[in-house]
């Protein structure tokens, strides 16, 4: 399967590959473990030789949380040579991802710049995927907030008769298309629904689990990491859109490169479909786990 989709690389380029949670296959070398991984890891070791050789117009990237685990051989010159750290967001940057997630959520706009620097001092130790679960999570407080209350109205102004019997919470649901019209209108989300939120969301990285989306985003998307996004283009859009200068001065453009950090972070997709999507490069993505779902040599699925 690593061959096959190395080929296809090569068939396509200039294109990217990237390899998402990079340590499941390419773990340091241990006794006993599994001859399926030290099959894979020699697969991957021996493709992106061939690239670097060839020098091929074709980019690796991987993903780790994990880049202690990494075999040291895959991180030499010619294979993994670059390493690029995505660290938590500062402040300034969880406010440039907050105004990304708030953009369509109807704040007062009068307070929403003084509400999302509040937000923003307040989440320390939130990463993007934590800020968007938050924005979700404070819609749905409003949400029912306002159901709830117009589930008191229709209450008030029924009669005891024909009220129906309240649900588990004590409240009785109301239809969406039975609400007020005007006061659908003139709903807007508050502070007081984002501190309700902040009680309910914990920053990823103080959670023993978390998951990721895969999902394509542009690269304007991509907020909170502009050293991140820079280094990026440095790396990958340069010897791929301008070869001849890296041939004049003698230099080898990197073969691979490994972004790493912390959970939601935006190290699985984020910064590679958006890198992608906007130098116009064919991306293949490729989640380890499927690598050892098929053996390392057969076809997905």
């Amino acid at each position: 399967m690593l061959s096959r989709l190395f080929a296809v690389c090569r068939k396509n380029a200039p294109a990217l590959l990237f390899i998402d949670e990079l340590d499941v296959i390419a773990s340091e070398r241990k006794n006993g473990e599994q001859p399926l991984l030290a099959k894979i890891r020699a697969l991957l070791k021996v493709n992106m030789d061939r690239l670097s050789e060839s020098a091929t117009p074709v980019v690796v990237i991987g993903a780790s949380n994990c880049p202690d685990k990494i075999d040291k051989a895959l991180l030499r010159t010619g294979r993994f040579d670059r390493a690029i750290q995505l660290n938590k967001p500062d402040r300034a940057g969880r406010l440039e991802i907050l105004r990304h997630c708030t953009r369509q959520m109807r704040l007062d706009p009068a307070s929403r710049e003084a509400l999302l620097r509040e937000l923003s001092e307040n989440t320390e130790g939130f990463v993007g995927s934590d800020l968007a679960n938050l924005c979700t999570e404070t819609g749905l407080v409003c949400i029912r907030e306002f159901l709830h209350a117009q589930a008191a109205l229709r209450e008030e102004q029924d009669d005891e008769e024909n009220m129906e019997e309240d649900d588990e919470d004590g409240v009785t649901p109301v239809p969406l298309q039975a609400t007020d019209p005007a006061a659908l209108a003139a709903l807007l989300i508050t502070r007081s629904h984002f501190l309700s939120a902040l009680e309910v969301v914990r920053p990823s990285s103080s959670r023993s689990f978390g998951t990721e989306s895969l999902q394509p985003v542009r690269w304007d998307e991509v907020g909170g990491t502009v050293e991140v996004k820079t280094t990026l283009l440095e790396t990958i859009e340069q010897p791929l859109r301008f070869p001849h200068l890296w041939s004049k001065f003698g230099l080898a453009p990197s073969s691979g490169c490994l972004l790493y950090g912390p959970p939601g972070c935006g190290t699985s997709a984020a910064h590679v479909f958006g890198l992608a999507l906007c130098i116009a490069l064919h991306c293949i993505a490729l989640h380890c786990c499927t690598v050892l779902a098929h053996g390392g040599t057969g076809a997905p699925r």
